[in-house]
């Protein structure tokens, strides 16, 4: 009994260390830097991977990659200064906040999409990684247009699906220890 209160003592914990994290400005500006910085990344990668002598049947190769990699933080960083105000936040509110919530579901669909078919056939759990991506990108957006609901259904589904992940990285051992 002891070590299962020790565990929800443990949980209750990181939980709080996480809200009191994601609640500081300065975090949720670097994160959001970061987020645009992966989809723009994304978006750009795409459309080089068609530019000859920057990629090979749809495919960008490493020069196409450190392009869209540096268009990519050209852009973001244009978003984040222009007409930055005092205040950090205010920047990407500003950007988010005319959108209201479907801001967060854009970018959750996007994430999702991005993180599924990115990781192609390679990786087992793909779709367990993709709701992490969408509940974390649902918690940042839910920060942004200030709708503390939007913000705890984005940290649910991540934590679901990091339950899953976990779960069935656990089964997915064992059943290839099985088959040995």
């Amino acid at each position: 009994m002891v070590a299962v209160d020790n565990f929800l003592q443990a949980f209750e914990n990181s939980g709080r260390f996480m809200f009191e994290f994601f609640q500081n400005i300065n975090s949720m500006y670097i994160a959001s830097f970061v987020v645009l910085t992966v989809l723009f990344y994304a978006i750009i990668l795409a459309i080089i991977g068609k530019v000859p002598g920057l990629g090979t049947e749809s495919k960008a190769n490493r020069y196409g990659k450190a392009v869209s990699l540096a268009i990519s933080l050209i852009s973001t960083i244009a978003i984040f200064k222009v007409g930055q105000t005092e205040n950090l936040g205010e920047v990407v509110s500003n950007v988010i906040r005319p959108f209201g919530i479907y801001a967060g579901v854009v970018l959750s669909i996007f994430f999702f999409a991005i993180i599924y078919f990115g990781l192609g056939n390679k990786e087992e759990g793909r779709w367990h990684i993709a709701v992490i991506g969408i509940g974390f990108s649902m918690a940042i957006a839910g920060y942004f247009i200030t709708k503390p609901s939007v913000q705890a259904v984005g940290w649910l589904i991540g934590v679901i699906g990091l339950i899953l992940y976990i779960s069935s990285a656990g089964l997915l051992t064992e059943a290839s220890e099985g088959k040995k």
